[in-house]
């Protein structure tokens, strides 16, 4: 990757910044949803 793009960086960020992709991703925003109701 850093081959074609440059160095690559982490960065701080929040776990529930998520990219769905798979089913297994939508179950985890939707439990992500449903807890961020309950506060």
């Amino acid at each position: 990757f850093e081959k074609y793009i440059g160095r690559v960086k982490v960065v701080p960020g929040d776990y529930r910044n998520l990219k769905i992709t798979t089913p297994e991703d939508l179950a985890i925003a939707r439990t992500i949803l449903d807890s961020l109701g309950k506060e």
